[in-house]
């Protein structure tokens, strides 16, 4: 762990980069906006651009070198009750330059106004969208953080029982895939992560689910099958709270055959890449999440599409 992140981690402990628990999810959704505003900045040399992608509203994030042919799918965290593409501007920006490919960041409808299966469904949907863009589904690639990175797997599992082509590959940063909440970490490390509130998490989980069963693994993924799955990266950093949600996923994705590889940052906190700019460890791991999506988008050789043939969707871009 860098001296910076050490630092950087005393301040959060002290002051936290999260609205207060007691307030209400609109404060909470109010004061991030805020934050990113302030804060966060669109990195130089990515383009952005406003859609709707097959139903849900979306953000394009283009590098100014990209291979048109590939896109990110990507899904932002925020305990399925906050955030947006706005908050998570920065951080998929850098992901999108260092994999040298566009993204698309969806803003799925939130709970408690709309709970399970709605952001599920605005996933799936914005897949689609981007097959008939003229993406072909070895084109695609998934990353999500925390919320998004559970959900990019609930995709995943989703497409794959659906006899649906799967994308080349998923990128998760400490995905929440346990909504049961009965993971070792969540106990161990509830002094340690200061981005989650411990108590806050069963509260999201209820608004998100409402009366499904937390172990639904449309909800919480690590209770899936995950035969069949493409190759999945995970990052997850050892203060977390969830640490345990990526160590046991991927346990069960070796187990299931799934070429997949977990990466632990040594000190870090829960999705310690959206202070992109501010610490080190955020930096390489973003640019080696980037190397990885570049890398098995570009290997994939099947139906091969002609560039030419991505329709260049029409979206009012910001100046």
């Amino acid at each position: 762990m860098s001296f910076v992140s050490q630092l950087f981690l005393g301040v959060l402990r002290l002051f936290p980069f999260v609205p207060h628990s007691n307030w209400s999810i609109h404060q909470q959704r109010d004061v991030l906006e805020f934050y990113a505003r302030l804060l966060l900045h669109t990195p130089p040399g990515v383009r952005i651009g406003f859609a709707a992608a097959g139903g849900p509203r979306a953000e394009w994030l283009i590098p100014e070198r990209n291979t048109p042919d590939q896109v990110i799918l990507y899904l932002h965290g925020g305990a399925y009750t906050v955030g947006s593409p706005r908050t998570h501007r920065e951080m998929v920006g850098y992901l999108s330059l260092f994999a040298r490919t566009r993204a698309l960041v969806v803003d799925y409808r939130l709970a408690p106004e709309h709970p399970f299966p709605a952001a599920l469904e605005d996933a799936l949907a914005a897949y689609h969208h981007l097959q008939r863009l003229g993406y072909p589904p070895h084109k695609i690639a998934f990353a999500g953080d925390s919320a998004g990175g559970g959900l990019a797997m609930a995709t995943l599992l989703a497409l794959r029982d659906r006899g649906e082509p799967l994308p080349a590959a998923a990128a998760l940063m400490s995905p929440w895939t346990d909504l049961a909440g009965v993971g070792e970490s969540v106990k161990t490390h509830e002094t340690r992560d200061p981005l989650i509130n411990p108590a806050d998490l069963p509260v999201a989980a209820r608004l998100y689910l409402r009366d499904l069963d937390p172990r639904h693994p449309y909800a919480s993924p690590l209770y899936g099958d995950f035969h069949g799955l493409p190759p999945i990266l995970v990052h997850v950093g050892t203060e977390e709270i969830l640490y345990t949600d990526s160590t046991r996923l991927v346990e069960r994705l070796l187990e299931d055959g799934v070429d997949a590889k977990l990466v632990v940052w040594e000190g870090m906190w829960h999705v310690f890449q959206l202070f992109t700019l501010r610490v080190p460890e955020s930096w390489r791991s973003l640019r080696q999440m980037g190397s990885f999506l570049h890398h098995h988008l570009s290997r994939a050789q099947a139906e091969e599409t002609n560039p030419q043939s991505i329709q260049k969707e029409k979206v009012p871009v910001q100046p």
